[in-house]
């Protein structure tokens, strides 16, 4: 019942990397056999720093308790996204 909202959470915080990631492996003019690569090492890289970037937002915004609900729910939301997307 929540799927949907939560997804749509999900894809607010967690789109931005993913759309940083494809446009700058299209820049980089790859050859075909490397684009999943250097996707994957770009994802490796960005999708920690959004997660920290999000957290260090939450402690600034509300304090440790809005950094405890980070650590908590960002990944969650990115799993539920995740399991949205592969309906």
């Amino acid at each position: 019942m929540l799927d949907l909202p939560l997804a749509a959470v999900g894809m607010l915080i967690w789109y931005p990397p993913y759309a940083l990631n494809r446009a700058v492996v299209r820049r980089l003019k790859v050859e075909e056999s490397g684009i999943a690569t250097y996707k994957l090492g770009l994802s490796m890289i960005l999708m920690p720093l959004t997660f920290i970037a999000w957290c260090v937002f939450a402690f600034l915004q509300f304090g440790v308790r809005g950094l405890l609900i980070a650590l908590v729910v960002l990944p969650l939301l990115g799993l539920v996204l995740h399991r949205w997307t592969g309906r």
